[in-house]
């Protein structure tokens, strides 16, 4: 195994000016994450787990390359267009077609339960959290707890908040809007994204 001595992506996050990088920072991050993703997704495999914790940095250098880690909640997919049903991932990070809140009926019987079968595409919606929360330094679906923060996602709804979002490109929001699609086949592939990075 490979010694990542550079630390987390989530921590060096936190030693950035303003918590957050600048957009062309971002895009060089961004194109080394969807590189790993690209390749895992063209080997069938789904991560299902993307987060800045997930993704390390080789050395302690500035410019150093970033690494995916952490494949215990990764599926292997039989055959192309599989999809997969389970509960996965972190939920700041999930896509809305991968969990469901259920138990409001007060019989204190309540948890996270899959919504839909999903593929590939819930990875992307997990690239969008990462690139979002790179470009401002705040999570776009943020609450007190679990149920708050899937009740904000299953909405779909996010904004560009003035004045972090202020100097961010419209080419750079849009991308965001493209990996946070609520539907899961207007997103970019790996392959789409990285181009357009």
């Amino acid at each position: 195994q490979e010694l990542c001595i550079g630390g987390e992506l989530f921590d060096r996050l936190d030693e950035q000016p303003d918590y957050h990088y600048n957009e062309a920072q971002c895009a060089r991050l961004v194109k080394q994450m969807l590189c790993s993703v690209r390749y895992i997704h063209s080997k069938g495999i789904i991560h299902r787990d993307l987060k800045l914790e997930n993704f390390l940095f080789s050395s302690t250098e500035p410019d150093s390359e970033l690494k995916m880690i952490d494949f215990g909640y990764a599926a292997l997919l039989a055959t192309p267009g599989d999809s997969l049903r389970g509960l996965s991932g972190t939920p700041d990070y999930a896509a809305p077609e991968v969990l469901s809140w259920y138990g409001s009926d007060g019989s204190g019987d309540e948890g996270f339960e899959p919504r839909q079968p999903y593929g590939a595409s819930a990875d992307m919606w997990s690239v969008g959290v990462i690139l979002y929360i790179l470009l401002c330094g705040y999570p776009p679906f943020f609450g007190d707890n679990d149920k708050e923060i899937f009740r904000r996602v299953s909405a779909g709804s996010f904004t560009f908040p003035s004045p972090e979002w202020d100097h961010i490109s419209g080419e750079a929001r849009d991308f965001v809007k493209q990996l946070l699609s609520m539907e899961p086949d207007r997103r970019p592939s790996a392959a789409e994204a990285a181009a357009h990075a």
